[in-house]
């Protein structure tokens, strides 16, 4: 029994996969979005729960901090039902806004700026995978569609060979094709004339 390494668990991976669709995620996709979903939850609590400080507002606004809460606890239903590349790099994007529209402290700026970075970072990994997946998928279906013809330039030695003969073979055809006589066939109605001769 051959022992499985790790460029067999890579190829299995791909196999699996090629019947998704460039949006679905794949392999450890969702659990970044967990881990992403997580950090904008305790930004979200650290809102609430921090209003003291230099630059904190006389009067926080406790209900943005809920809808950033309750949004970037949602990043777990996004992922959980669509798997959408797209819609949950997008979202992500949409709740690390709402987390830090209220005003906070100035102690908590670089907090709000690892809001941000995060899941713009994110949603641009899963861009740039969704964008490969569709070049790679568009390419096995260009290989796969018979009676393609290859691209210009890239035409094998056989091919080119191929090519050579056949032209050869319509040249010859249009040699013989020369050679025959034109006009009207011979019949009992009908002499063509003889080939005038020429006068030295």
């Amino acid at each position: 029994m051959r022992r499985r390494g790790a460029g067999d668990s890579e190829l299995r991976f791909e196999t699996d996969d090629s019947d998704l669709k460039p949006s679905a995620m794949r392999g450890s996709e969702p659990l970044y979005g967990y881990v992403v979903a997580l950090e904008l939850v305790v930004i979200a609590i650290i809102n609430l729960t921090d209003t003291h400080g230099k630059g904190a507002p006389v009067h926080p606004d406790r209900v943005l901090s809920i809808v950033g809460l309750v949004a970037s606890a949602g990043i777990v239903g996004v992922i959980a039902g669509t798997r959408n590349r797209f819609f949950v790099g997008f979202y992500a994007m949409a709740a690390a806004f709402l987390v830090t529209t209220p005003k906070v402290p100035d102690s908590l700026e670089l907090t709000h700026l690892l809001a941000i970075a995060m899941p713009v970072v994110y949603a641009l990994i899963l861009t740039q995978r969704q964008n490969r997946a569709r070049l790679a998928q568009a390419k096995s279906r260009r290989v796969a569609t018979p009676g393609r013809a290859p691209a210009k330039g890239k035409t094998t030695a056989a091919e080119r060979r191929a090519e050579l003969q056949a032209r050869r073979r319509q040249g010859q055809g249009r040699r013989r094709d020369a050679n025959e006589p034109t006009g009207p066939a011979r019949s009992r109605r009908y002499t063509p004339p003889k080939p005038k001769r020429k006068i030295r």
